[in-house]
C-alpha cells in the first residue's frame, strides 16, 4: 500500500529486535500504473505461500520485485541476476510494435542494420544512463541515440532508491557488462535484479508490413481482364 502511494518502491521494518523484518517493493519503471499496482497486491500474498517459513526472501516478477529477511539488507546492491528477456522478433513477417508506459506506439526492429555500431551505442548509452541514475532520487534514467540512419536505441536503467549513489552504480555497471555476454546481438532486451534493472530496444524507420499491406489493399491494380473490358467499352463507344 505504502509503494503504491510512493512510486512504486517502499521500504521499511515490522517488529523489533529478533522478530524484526526488514521488507521492500519496487515496480519496474516501463510497468504501467495498472500492472504495477496488481503486481505489489498479489507479490506479498503469492511469496508467502511459495515460501511459507521463510526468514530470507527474493522474487521477481513480471512487473515488480519483492525482498525480506529477518537481516538488515538495505543500502548495499545485490548484483545477482535473476532473469534476462529477450523478444523475439522474426525478420520474416513484420516488425513489432510495442506500446510504452506513455501508450505510444514504437516499431522495434526485427534484426540489426549494424552490429557493431549497436554493441557500441549500448555501452555508452547505459554508462550515460548509469551515472545520471546514480545522481538522481528517484534512482531512474531513460534516453536514446541514433546508431544509423535508420535505428535509434531507447534505454531505461533503475535502481532500488535505498541504494547509495555508489551502490546504485556498482549494479548497474555489472548489468551493463553481462550485455556482451547474455544479449550480443538482440534488439529489444532486458535484465532484471534485485537491486537494479536495465531494458533497451532498437526502434526502426522502416514501415510496418501491415501498412504495406493496407496501402496496397487501398490502391488500385488492374488485371489483363480489366485491361480488356476497358478495350471493349471504348471500342463500342467509338462504334457509336
Amino acid at each position: 500500500m505504502a509503494a503504491a502511494q510512493n512510486g512504486g518502491f517502499f521500504n521499511g521494518t515490522v517488529g523489533a529486535e529478533v522478530d524484526e523484518v526488514f521488507g521492500l517493493v519496487m515496480c519496474y519503471t516501463d510497468a504501467p500504473d495498472t500492472e504495477c499496482v496488481d503486481c505489489l497486491t498479489r507479490a506479498p500474498e503469492g511469496i508467502m505461500k511459495l515460501c511459507p517459513h521463510s526468514r530470507t526472501v527474493r522474487a521477481v516478477y513480471g512487473a515488480c520485485t519483492l525482498r525480506y529477511s529477518n537481516e538488515l539488507f538495505f543500502f548495499v546492491a545485490d548484483l545477482a541476476i535473476e532473469h534476462h528477456h529477450v523478444q523475439q522478433i522474426s525478420p520474416y513477417y513484420s516488425d513489432a510494435v510495442l506500446f510504452n508506459k506513455n501508450s505510444d506506439a514504437v516499431t522495434i526492429a526485427a534484426y540489426l542494420v549494424d552490429i557493431a555500431g549497436m554493441s557500441r551505442t549500448r555501452f555508452e548509452l547505459f554508462r550515460r544512463l548509469t551515472e545520471r541514475a546514480r545522481l538522481l532520487a528517484g534512482r531512474v534514467a531513460w534516453d536514446n541515440q541514433r546508431f544509423t540512419d535508420a535505428q535509434e536505441m531507447n534505454a531505461g536503467v533503475q535502481c532500488t532508491r535505498d541504494l547509495p549513489a555508489s551502490e546504485c552504480m556498482r549494479c548497474l555497471s555489472n548489468f551493463t557488462d553481462q550485455l556482451p555476454r547474455l544479449l550480443p546481438t538482440n534488439s529489444s532486451s532486458a535484465i532484471k535484479g534485485y537491486s537494479c534493472y536495465l531494458i533497451y530496444f532498437i526502434t526502426t524507420k522502416k514501415p510496418l508490413v501491415r501498412d504495406l499491406v493496407n496501402r496496397w489493399d487501398s490502391e488500385s491494380y488492374e488485371t489483363s481482364s480489366d485491361q480488356a473490358a476497358k478495350e471493349s467499352e471504348r471500342s463500342i463507344e467509338r462504334q457509336k
